[in-house]
């Protein structure tokens, strides 16, 4: 399965191509669909470091955004700086457009 073939925006599909990132791991394969379809979106899932889980729930956080609405809409919860930093950068690089 290639990221094209889910239900992601254009712009973000392009984010990911330009990081080299074409196909899903595990755990986003798995998350992503889930995440996309649910209108309110309670999905666990576990997989080791490295594996790609911050795009797994970045990717239907992205999707599931209203930029017209100025409220918040989603809250990420991490347990250290290190992670925030690392989260906030996966959040950047695919909202590039």
């Amino acid at each position: 399965m290639l990221f094209t073939e889910m239900d992601i925006h254009p712009q973000i599909i392009q984010a990911l191509e330009e990081n080299q990132i074409v196909s899903p791991t595990e755990i986003q394969e798995k998350s992503i669909p889930h995440g996309l379809s649910m209108r309110k979106s309670h999905v666990m899932g576990q997989a080791k470091t490295g594996s790609g889980k911050t795009l797994a729930f970045a990717i239907p956080i992205i999707e599931k955004i209203n930029p017209d609405n100025r409220h918040i809409q989603a809250v990420v919860l991490v347990p250290t700086r290190e992670l925030c930093k690392q989260n906030a950068s996966v959040f950047r690089s695919i909202t590039k457009y």
